[in-house]
């Protein structure tokens, strides 16, 4: 009997490769019954590709990946595994149908009773909301009703691990806060053992109970999120958790556990450990700078206080990002009442104070290549990109199947306009000999012009396409454009 801290998933010695390029390598990590594993970093960075080789859905190039101990060598494991999990995307994948049967549909697959599967997929509604929307086409919801609707097809499974990949990046800010809510509350009810990928910060701070920063196809800091966002390892993780202002100076003198650190011209106090002559970064947060009219008003406890200018104001809703300069840039964050109060412009005079202890790490400087990479990989905004287009996007770089091959050299040959004077049957013969030449073989029905009809040819080819599509007729006549008969053909939800 395993004990029960035991790792629900554990990987070990994870190489990741896509041709020539590494795009993972994790040498450890593991995810213990009913936590939250929040995996965050910038787009490109690894992330869905770490939550399919989690799910068993992809195999890594190198290492091992565990389910409660055991590996999964042969495919029939793998697939076991996989129904005992449950996965959601940042689009919605949703059968054609309504709410309920789409709710109750994992719980079908697993061969439970309509009865049961009825019964369960109903809490599952209630419990987000969504119960009214039972009967509902799933085609006439909302972003956030559709999401809602994953999300309940997924718990309704009871899955011993669930897989969110960026389930909030395609919703609104308002429906995305409220669905954040619902879902912290159910995963703490429920206690399912989960792993979160995302890019914002703000879900893995509300959601996680341990948060992996992964950079480059690389762990950069795992550990509890007060850890993570209060004291990140280096430069690139601190930039990726919001510490804005870094500032790279050297150790002056340590006395009393504080230490002075020349900054821009400017003498900066800090708490922490450092030796004189040390190379040194202070992180500080935008929301631990405090702004004060340019005379002081009288004593604080504040070790530092400088005296600044605005250079920038930007609106972000009720706050303002202060941009400012006193002897070094720096970054800070005020409430629209204080822009107001203390008459917040651009060249406008300021004093800027901030405490020995606001900070998150006094860490070593990184060195000038190490920067360029923290700029490339941390520092730039990050597009809201969902997974599925980035995995279409790695798709693409594979070859392309054979079958595939032979419908696009298919459609290359159907001219959309022919020359009136052309031989017919020369068009029939040369079109058919192009289609054999496609890897499929040569083109079935090809058909002659009846007695009585119209003299132009018409040429049935059927060409197989990969499911759920199933098989597609197109009728192709000389001096006309492709028509696609799928009238059989069964539509993908």
């Amino acid at each position: 009997m395993e004990p029960a801290d035991a790792p629900v998933l554990a990987v070990a010695d994870i190489v990741v490769r896509y041709g020539d390029r590494v795009v993972l390598e994790v040498p450890a990590l593991a995810v213990v019954p009913g936590e939250i594993l929040a995996v965050i970093g910038p787009n490109g960075a690894g992330k869905s590709t770490l939550l399919r080789i989690l799910g068993f859905l992809e195999r890594p190039t190198r290492g091992v990946v565990t389910f409660r101990g055991r590996p999964a060598e042969h495919e029939a494991a793998r697939l076991a595994i996989r129904r005992r999990t449950a996965a959601v995307f940042s689009e919605p994948l949703l059968c054609e149908g309504t709410v309920a049967a789409n709710a109750r549909l994992a719980l079908r697959f697993r061969g439970i009773g309509r009865r049961e599967a009825d019964r369960r997929a109903r809490s599952w509604l209630e419990r987000l909301g969504i119960e009214t929307l039972a009967a509902r086409s799933t085609r006439s919801l909302s972003g956030g009703e559709a999401q809602r609707a994953s999300l309940a097809r997924a718990f309704a499974s009871s899955p011993e691990v669930l897989f969110l990949d960026e389930p909030f990046a395609a919703l609104d800010p308002p429906t995305r806060d409220r669905l954040l809510d619902d879902l912290g509350r159910l995963l703490g009810e429920a206690r399912t053992t989960t792993v979160l990928v995302t890019h914002d910060r703000t879900e893995a701070l509300r959601l996680g109970s341990r948060v992996a920063v992964l950079l480059e196809g690389r762990l950069a800091q795992v550990g509890a999120p007060e850890v993570v966002f209060g004291a990140p390892v280096d430069e690139a993780v601190a930039r990726l958790v919001g510490v804005e202002n870094l500032l790279a100076g050297s150790v002056v003198s340590v006395r009393d556990g504080l230490v002075e650190v020349r900054v821009g011209g400017q003498s900066v106090r800090v708490a922490g450990e450092g030796a004189p002559g040390e190379q040194v970064l202070i992180g500080l947060r935008p929301e631990d700078v405090l702004l004060e009219p340019p005379v002081p008003t009288g004593p604080t406890s504040a070790q530092n206080r400088f005296g600044g200018r605005v250079i920038g104001l930007t609106p972000l809703g009720p706050l303002h990002r202060v941009t400012l300069h006193c002897g070094f840039p720096l970054t800070g964050l005020v409430t629209r009442p204080a822009v107001t109060t203390l008459g917040l412009a651009p060249g406008r005079p300021v004093l800027v104070t901030f405490k020995a202890t606001a900070r998150p790490r006094l860490a070593r400087c990184a060195s000038p290549r190490e920067r360029v990479r923290v700029e490339r990989a941390a520092r730039a905004p990050m597009p809201r990109r969902s997974s599925q287009a980035r995995a279409c996007r790695s798709a693409s770089r594979r070859p392309m199947p054979r079958k595939r091959r032979a419908r696009r050299a298919f459609a290359a040959t159907v001219p959309s306009q022919s020359s009136g004077s052309e031989n017919t049957a020369a068009v029939r013969r040369r079109m058919a000999s192009r289609v054999a030449s496609c890897s499929t073989g040569r083109p079935r029905n090809v058909t002659t012009p009846r007695a009585g009809r119209s003299s132009k040819p018409r040429m049935r080819s059927k060409v197989d396409l990969p499911a759920p599509f199933g098989p597609m007729t197109a009728r192709i006549s000389p001096g006309t454009t492709a028509r696609a008969d799928t009238s059989r053909t069964a539509r993908p939800s």
